[in-house]
């Protein structure tokens, strides 16, 4: 018998509105089953845009939980424009399209990568109960297994998020939710949070990807947690990797994502010298973290 941890943890609590939000949320995930309608729905679309290649050569899902966050989030929520930084190959673009269609929503998610969507590259995938790496685009593939009235919901940006980040923001343009997964180094972190946070809407809500203590491709999120209380109401660290479908190997510590509840109604604008800053200091975070000789103890021999 699998026993399910605890998912979540939380600071910052000044709202019982979002309060009853990310409870509500963590409740329907803790109830949730693997053969459920939605878990079955959202498993589907993880197989085509989600599935992994591990190292000694096997396949699995990593961490499709956070497709159930993002599901519900944006069926509660309703927002009408959704910003997505680091599209991958798609599962979060998808579910939260998908999310849009199946509730009746409007919404428009703006998603931006490095590569272009038409950019082909190495897609693990399950088909039919096998196993492959094939060679696909999200484009290709997208067209191929998802209805058209779903990929309506998406607009895809290219580039470098920098870039991009400064170009929308400098048209204006506003979010009622945003999903950071991109560049997971302390610096990128900041970077596209800062951004994602100054056109967030007051009471918008977040999601910040890859919480990970124990993993260098986690520090980024880790960093940035203490600072993101002063622009939210709630903060819940949501422990999701391995709570509904098993995975490899388990951590002992949380693995998943940070949800991000009621923007303050406050204006911001955003200081590029401090944006430099955690540039410089970030690379020198990132080495000490995972270098080899960083650490000051050594064997005596």
């Amino acid at each position: 018998m699998t026993v399910r941890k605890p998912l979540d943890s939380s600071i910052g609590i000044e709202s019982s509105a979002d309060s009853d939000f990310i409870a509500g949320l963590i409740s329907e995930l803790r109830a949730l089953q693997p053969d459920s309608a939605l878990a079955k729905q959202l498993w589907d679309i993880g197989l085509l845009t989600g599935w992994r290649q591990r190292a000694d050569g096997s396949f699995g899902p990593e961490n499709f939980e956070r497709g159930l966050l993002l599901y519900r989030m944006v069926a509660e929520a309703r927002p009408k424009r959704i910003l997505e930084v680091g599209t991958g190959r798609g599962f979060g673009s998808i579910v939260m399209a998908t999310s849009a269609e199946d509730n009746g929503l409007d919404t428009i998610i703006d998603t931006i990568d490095l590569l272009s969507s038409d950019t082909f590259r190495d897609w693990p995938i399950q088909l039919n109960g096998y196993d492959e790496v094939g060679h696909s685009s999200p484009s290709d593939l997208w067209q191929k297994y998802f209805k058209q009235s779903v990929l309506a919901h998406v607009n895809t940006h290219t580039g470098d998020s920098n870039k991009v980040l400064k170009r929308l923001l400098k048209d204006g343009v506003q979010y009622d939710m945003i999903f950071i997964d991109a560049g997971h180094d302390p610096y990128h972190a900041i970077l596209d949070l800062t951004y994602g946070i100054a056109m967030l809407e007051p009471g918008g809500i977040g999601l910040l990807d890859d919480f990970a203590p124990e993993a260098p491709y986690g520090l980024g999120a880790v960093m940035a947690l203490p600072h993101l209380k002063k622009y939210f109401q709630k903060i819940s660290v949501v422990a999701t990797s391995g709570k509904i479908w098993p995975i490899e190997s388990p951590s002992e510590y949380p693995h998943g994502m940070v949800l991000l509840s009621g923007r303050k109604n406050k204006n911001y604008h955003i200081e590029r010298k401090r944006l430099l800053w955690w540039r410089i200091m970030g690379s020198l975070m990132d080495l000490s973290y995972s270098g080899r000789r960083a650490f000051p103890l050594l064997e005596t021999r």
